[in-house]
């Protein structure tokens, strides 16, 4: 496989006679990558004034396109057996980073991104130094690609291994000294349309532009969201101003419903990033987002209402003095909301007013309504908020509780049942509310079971060991 990757053959120079039909070349501009590193030498960098560019055979490309994604698969699903031939890997395969073909350019790019998963994997020092070196090559090798590579498929797989790397990798991926940089200036160029893959060519179809356009500015949007995973909320604030005005210009009434739904969606992920810093952003947020809560359309509703919970939920006792007109508008709503996920978003809501000050809103009336839209339908990652509002008002033993028992617990089994608890702490939270109320109310938890659905039933003693 390395020499496949490392063959030439297929590559034919043309001339400047013979410019028609040839790749240019394409020239690597990175001033940040690790010069000990051998990867930066390259098979094929004769400066020949006469060459005008390559041709490539279309065998060769795909080849070395199968073989590159051939031992990412390999690196992925055999784990440690792999790591002999990890640094190899990577080393060859880097080379190929300014391929003059660009669906090489992509393999390369998802085969560097998971050598550095696996690289991430090794729990030693050893390990840990490896992937910071690998790091110091492929994020700077990520940001030139986005900014200069004239191909959009390219440039939304460089966006797209940066969140990945984010996500899965976090806080380490920004240690190497101007990685934040790197990737922050990627998000903004993409914004602002900066980069070279949004310099649009005479001739070109500009409704495939257009949109491919948009799914470089919503790679970007992607970025953002995990890069606050891995920084400080005050590092973080910074950012999000930067971008802040290019999302708000994408919710204006002018733009496609797409680009509204995304500004609205984005901004509303950045808020449990910005954490307490929420609070420098509600007087300029909160009343767009209570607005946008009564859109046309459903899925903008559905962001929109899930910002105000977020916004909630962060701003703590700066919210205190909204809660009437927040209440106002998701009582409205609960009553007409015909989009399903947005009728879900409403309750998870309400639930985050419940968590954060549950005496500044009228449970008497607004409790009984929130018990009748459960089971949630689907937004089921809303069932976290949900149920630790409900363990909230359980351990401050309030009475609200009392006569809904019977039917949350029933919507709690059933949760753990349909396994819709979306990760590890909704599941903990969920149990922790079945394992207290099959204690403290014996009779609804027995009046309960006895209504369970038999094949329910028959599986309680398994989902509660």
């Amino acid at each position: 496989m390395i020499t496949s990757i490392q063959s030439s053959e297929g590559i034919i120079p043309q001339y400047k006679q013979d410019e028609i039909s040839t790749f240019p070349i394409y020239e690597d501009v990175s001033e940040n990558e690790n010069e000990d590193v051998d990867i930066e030498n390259t098979d094929n960098e004769d400066d020949n004034d006469d060459i005008a560019g390559y041709s490539v055979e279309n065998a060769y490309i795909e080849e070395k396109k199968e073989t590159i994604l051939a031992l990412k698969e390999n690196a992925e699903h055999t784990g440690e057996a792999f790591l002999p031939y990890l640094e190899k890997s990577f080393t060859e395969t880097f080379k190929l980073a300014n391929y003059p073909q660009e669906d090489i350019r992509k393999a390369v790019i998802d085969a560097l991104l998971q050598f550095c998963i696996n690289y991430s994997k090794i729990n030693t020092n050893e390990g840990k130094q490896a992937l910071l070196k690998a790091l110091s090559i492929f994020v700077p090798k990520l940001s030139e690609l986005i900014r200069l590579d004239d191909d959009r498929r390219v440039v939304i797989n460089g966006l797209d291994a940066y969140a990945e790397l984010l996500k899965d990798l976090g806080s380490i991926v920004v240690i190497g000294e101007g990685h934040k940089e790197a990737i922050t200036n990627c998000i903004t160029d993409i914004m602002f349309g900066k980069a070279q893959c949004q310099h649009h060519e005479e001739g070109e179809n500009l409704d495939i532009e257009a949109e491919q356009d948009e799914l470089l500015v919503e790679s970007a949007g992607n970025v953002l969201c995990n890069l606050g995973k891995v920084i400080s909320p005050e590092d973080y604030e910074l950012y999000f101003k930067t971008v802040l005005p290019m999302l708000l210009e994408r919710l204006k009434k002018n733009k496609s419903e797409g680009q509204r739904s995304f500004a609205v969606g984005t901004i509303s992920e950045c808020f449990s990033k910005l954490k307490h810093r929420v609070t420098n952003f509600i007087c300029q947020l909160l009343p767009l987002f209570l607005k946008l809560a009564n859109d046309s359309s459903g899925e903008i509703r559905n962001n929109a209402i899930y910002g105000i919970g977020e916004i909630v939920l962060h701003g703590k006792d700066a919210v205190y003095m909204h809660y009437t007109e927040i209440l106002s508008v998701l009582s409205n709503g609960i009553y007409k909301e015909s989009h399903v996920a947005a009728r879900d978003n409403i309750v998870g809501a309400i639930a985050r007013l419940i968590i954060v000050n549950y005496l500044n809103i009228p449970l008497e009336q607004i409790f009984p309504i929130f018990v009748k839209q459960l089971p949630l339908k689907e937004d089921f990652e809303e069932n976290k908020a949900v149920f630790k509002s409900i363990l909230t008002l359980y351990e401050a033993g309030h009475p609200i509780l009392y006569p809904h028992m019977e039917t949350l617990l029933g919507v709690a089994v059933n949760i753990i049942y349909e396994n819709t608890a979306t990760d590890d702490e909704a599941k903990s939270i969920v149990l922790e509310f079945i394992k207290s109320a099959q204690r403290d109310f014996l009779d609804e938890w027995n009046s309960m079971y006895v209504k369970l659905p038999t094949e329910v039933a028959t599986n309680i003693p398994y989902i509660f060991p």
